[in-house]
């Protein structure tokens, strides 16, 4: 026999839940309008079965996006579908937080400054994220430090200078991230 099972999605906005749209600007138009009802009526429509559920009380949905030049892939999301979130908060890259676990200070304020470089569209185009700083640091104390450097360096457009641009600052301070980080530099070259 068939049987009919609910989503995810269905399922927690049944219950006291958090329920996180990740990556709003790579949601598709078509999944997006689902969004509309359930936003703004608090109710989803189960096509098939022809049902309406009601979302529970208790239920908080967020949104997350990144937003920016350097983000491909995204789309701008409909008006009628941002407005449906009442509380809209922008959050920057914390060094106290990722203090927590990138163990070189030099390697944040490196991170910093291209960040801040990025932010007034000076010359970089992508900001410097958590998880490139992971990489980085995970991949210069477990495999070489040259690779490691190879690798953050891929994360940036050749073409128009940028990388070059980025290994130019990177080159300033790193003696003093190795020395953070408690690598040699080994084949490396300034």
């Amino acid at each position: 026999s068939t049987q009919w099972k609910y989503s995810q999605l269905a399922s927690a906005i049944q219950r006291p839940s958090v329920v996180l749209l990740n990556e709003l600007t790579r949601m598709s138009p078509k999944a997006a309008s689902l969004f509309l009802r359930l936003l703004a009526e608090r109710e989803l429509l189960i096509e098939p079965l022809n049902e309406v559920i009601k979302v529970h009380p208790e239920c908080l949905i967020v949104a997350d996006q990144n937003t920016g030049l350097g983000y491909t892939g995204t789309s701008k999301q409909d008006t009628a579908l941002i407005d449906r979130f009442s509380i809209k908060l922008e959050f920057k890259y914390d060094t106290a937080i990722e203090s927590k676990f990138i163990k070189s200070p030099a390697l944040l304020e490196f991170a910093s400054n291209i960040r801040e470089a990025s932010e007034l569209n000076d010359e970089f185009s992508t900001p410097m994220s958590t998880r490139v700083l992971q990489n980085f640091q995970a991949q210069a104390t477990s495999l070489n430090f040259a690779f490691a450097v190879h690798a953050l360096l891929n994360n940036y457009p050749k073409s128009d200078g940028e990388r070059d641009a980025i290994k130019m600052r990177l080159d300033a301070e790193i003696d003093r991230i190795a020395s953070d980080l408690g690598v040699e530099l080994g084949t490396y070259n300034k």
